[in-house]
């Protein structure tokens, strides 16, 4: 019971390194999570990269960055908005709770895309920086670990259940359009024209052809 009590008092004065399991590069800056922070880094000389500002100590592992102007957009168990705009100062400007554990995010003009885990994709509006709010979701049965945004749809890498891809043209109602089942364990994706790019676990990388979103095909 003693212990118990002295926990309850105890308060967080300071924390070193971490975990990197996130990074962003934009400009002469690369964004990295490092642990429960946001750290930033500047890369003018690549051999030579050094620490020039980090945030306080978010609510957990930083596990998904993605820079867009002025902001980062962070998630740690929840999604963060950063300023950016003096890299030896970032601030936290924004947050939105999220109900699952958030992996990776995903900005798409107004909108972050937020993959959390076992509550799938959450939609939040970032119009307001300082106040996002989320919109919509599309919670199917998976584990929703990465996601990308090409036009009007959202590919989510989705563990044993594979690629989702879900129409995101009305953010407050999404709705998935197919499934493909990749060979390994979904844990990433990346989208460049008719192709999606995951991350498959043991299997690799898989290819999928995504020229026809409601009929996804591997192809490599």
């Amino acid at each position: 019971a003693g212990i118990v009590r002295q926990a309850q008092n105890v308060e967080l004065v300071g924390q070193l390194g971490g975990i990197t399991e996130a990074v962003a590069a934009h400009g002469n800056y690369a964004y990295i999570g490092a642990g429960p922070r946001l750290v930033i880094l500047n890369v003018a000389d690549p051999a030579h990269p050094a620490v020039v500002g980090q945030t306080s100590v978010l609510s957990g592992t930083v596990a998904g960055v993605e820079v867009v102007g002025d902001y980062a957009y962070v998630v740690a168990g929840d999604l963060y908005i950063i300023n950016i705009a003096m890299p030896s100062s970032p601030e936290e400007v924004g947050y939105c709770g999220t109900p699952g554990s958030a992996l990776d995010v995903a900005v798409s003009g107004t909108y972050a895309y937020v993959a959390d885990y076992y509550s799938g994709l959450r939609i939040v509006d970032v119009s307001d920086p300082a106040h996002p709010t989320e919109v919509g979701s599309c919670n199917a049965p998976g584990s929703a670990s990465g996601v990308a945004v090409s036009g009007n749809y959202a590919y989510v890498a989705d563990g044993i259940a594979g690629l989702r891809i879900i129409n995101v043209s009305d953010p407050a109602h999404p709705s998935q359009v197919s499934i493909h089942d990749t060979p390994g364990w979904a844990l990433g994706v990346a989208v460049y024209g008719n192709y999606a790019y995951v991350a498959d676990g043991s299997a690799g990388l898989s290819i999928i052809n995504i020229s026809d979103p409601a009929h996804p095909r591997q192809t490599g």
